[in-house]
């Protein structure tokens, strides 16, 4: 009855083991983040949240031209034209 509890116990060891590949994903974080990120909004793979920071900014324009064109607006956190390029 022992070795028939102990052969069985080992068989169940064994499939266990062999059933787990390292090719199997068992938790993909970027998958999760996508399922959560319904807007597909990227940041940069360093990003939290402490990096936030609280802005003001306002957007005025004069249209002359009755909305015959589409206005840019471009936002940036330092100065690009002293900013080095590497």
């Amino acid at each position: 009855m022992k070795k028939t509890v102990f052969t069985l116990l080992g068989m169940v060891v064994v499939a266990t083991l062999f059933s787990c590949g390292s090719d199997d994903v068992i938790y993909d974080p970027k998958a999760e983040a996508a399922r959560n990120n319904p807007l597909k909004l990227t940041t940069t793979d360093d990003f939290a949240w402490e990096n936030l920071q609280k802005v003001a900014l306002t957007v005025k324009v004069d249209d002359q031209y009755n909305g015959r064109y589409t206005y840019g607006v471009q936002v940036f956190d330092k100065n690009p034209i002293n900013l080095s390029s590497g």
